[in-house]
């Protein structure tokens, strides 16, 4: 493979690529009491679909992060020219560059499953304000995803590790949250027969800027899914601070 996922991602300029679409993500924020004093960290905000819909919607303060240098130049680029209450920044949640205690709610969509998933969780935590939410959508696996196959996910996506629904409640345990809930824990399998149409799933693909080496990636992507689609899904999860 010539680049990898995430590049692929940034060089098609992706909107949205997690599990459940962009109208999951627009129903868990409607069931929120976000108002203009609301500060939402978008943690690994792509080039920023669900930070500018946050800020058309509700006019909140967003602070946008991502660590990926590409995303986030295509996404101040969006921002040229409007007003929009959002402040973009390249950094990596493993190590955030904010105060303790600075944010109401926290968005983690398909980002957290790509770092050190404990290092990671632990910083979004420091920066949550007591009584604050994350709410994250993340990578599954299933107990019969065997470890060769795992292997070969791992290697695609470039993760250092793979979490089953148990693992990703047991961690966010371990780091301390509280009233852990999971709002929606399917298969890729259930994801496919929930949805007929693909855009639910992979947001915006008609938008890519399709490259000879985007192509490659997103096909292999593509292949992949098909091949493991009852041994991989997906897990909302929401949690508070204490």
């Amino acid at each position: 493979m010539s680049i990898q996922y995430q590049d692929a991602l940034a060089k098609g300029k992706v909107d949205g690529a997690h599990p459940g679409g962009f109208h999951l993500t627009k129903k868990l924020l409607r069931e929120q009491k976000i108002t203009k004093e609301t500060k939402i960290l978008d943690a690994g905000c792509g080039t920023g679909q669900t930070s500018l819909y946050l800020a058309k919607t509700y006019g909140c303060t967003i602070i946008s992060v991502d660590k990926h240098p590409e995303m986030v130049r295509n996404f101040r680029n969006r921002l040229k020219g409007t007003t929009w209450p959002i402040e973009t920044i390249q950094a990596d949640i493993e190590q955030l560059p904010f105060s303790d205690e600075s944010f109401d709610l926290i968005l983690a969509e398909s980002v957290i499953a790509f770092t050190q998933i404990e290092k990671s969780l632990s910083e979004l935590k420091r920066v949550l304000k007591p009584k604050g939410t994350l709410f994250c959508n993340e990578m599954t696996k299933e107990d019969h995803l065997k470890s060769y196959e795992a292997a070969e996910i791992m290697d695609f996506y470039d993760l250092q590790q793979m979490f089953t629904k148990q693992d990703w409640l047991h961690c966010l345990d371990q780091t301390g949250f509280k009233n852990i809930s999971v709002l929606k824990n399917n298969s890729l399998l259930d994801e496919l027969l929930l949805h007929a149409n693909e855009e639910t799933l992979l947001d915006s693909m008609e938008e890519v800027g399709y490259s000879e080496q985007v192509e490659e990636v997103l096909e292999k992507q593509s292949i992949l899914l098909m091949k493991y689609a009852e041994k991989i899904g997906h897990i909302v999860v929401k949690g508070t601070k204490a």
